[in-house]
């Protein structure tokens, strides 16, 4: 069963219901019509970029056909339909029967949010979801938060004992005593002789017997 058209072109024009193209809607305003109820609809996008303040949702079912020139006679190849949004999100599809996307790209822009994440298109609840020729972009999710510190290191080891030091040679002694001059000892006091004259001698007649003195003793020796 087909819809009632919706015709869509990235600026709107004349009465901006999309009642037809000279009257073509923005895509914020045939979200709202289609939500509004009361119909099953196809809305017809011309070519082009729309780009959305914030992402849309939508709570009814729709079938979405882009790719149509500007007077919605035809699909040329190789022409596409944008809806893109600086936000996480760009669509959401929730609680409906059917919902078709056929030649219409998607995308979402890179955030700049803490842990900020992008789901560029959401669906929820529903059923008869059909992606025809479509391209889903996200863009970059935001950068995460800093990790904890961590914990305090255990103590190192102890370091090995250090090797014995090498003193210095100790410098040269005084010069050697000096040798005392030598000294001669004086020499010892002469013995005394006595000659004694027997003429009557027991050895015989006009024997002389020579008694030697005592050998004086030597002098003191000399000193260092």
């Amino acid at each position: 069963e087909r819809g009632r058209h919706i015709y869509v072109t990235p600026a709107g024009s004349g009465a901006h219901d999309g009642s037809d193209p000279m009257n073509a809607a923005t895509f914020p305003e045939a979200v709202a019509i289609v939500n509004g109820g009361g119909s099953r609809y196809e809305m017809l996008l011309a070519v082009g970029t729309y780009t959305l303040a914030a992402g849309l949702q939508f709570d009814r079912d729709a079938m979405l056909f882009g790719g149509y020139n500007l007077a919605f006679t035809s699909r040329p190849a190789g022409m596409r339909t944008l809806i893109t949004t600086p936000g996480a999100t760009a669509i959401v599809v929730r609680g409906v029967m059917r919902f078709n996307l056929d030649s219409v790209d998607i995308s979402t822009g890179d955030q700049t949010t803490t842990g900020a994440a992008t789901t560029t298109l959401v669906v929820t609840s529903s059923t008869g979801v059909v992606l025809r020729r479509a391209t889903i972009t996200a863009g970059a999710g935001g950068a995460g938060t800093p990790g904890a510190s961590g914990a305090t290191g255990s103590g190192g080891l102890s370091g090995s004992t250090g090797g014995a030091g090498a003193g210095a040679a100790g410098g040269a002694g005084a010069g050697p005593v000096g040798a005392g001059a030598a000294r001669s000892g004086g020499g010892g006091t002469g013995g005394t002789s006595t000659t004694t004259l027997t003429e009557n001698g027991v050895v015989g007649m006009n024997a002389a017997t020579s008694v030697g003195g005592t050998c004086g003793s030597g002098g003191p020796g000399g000193g260092p």
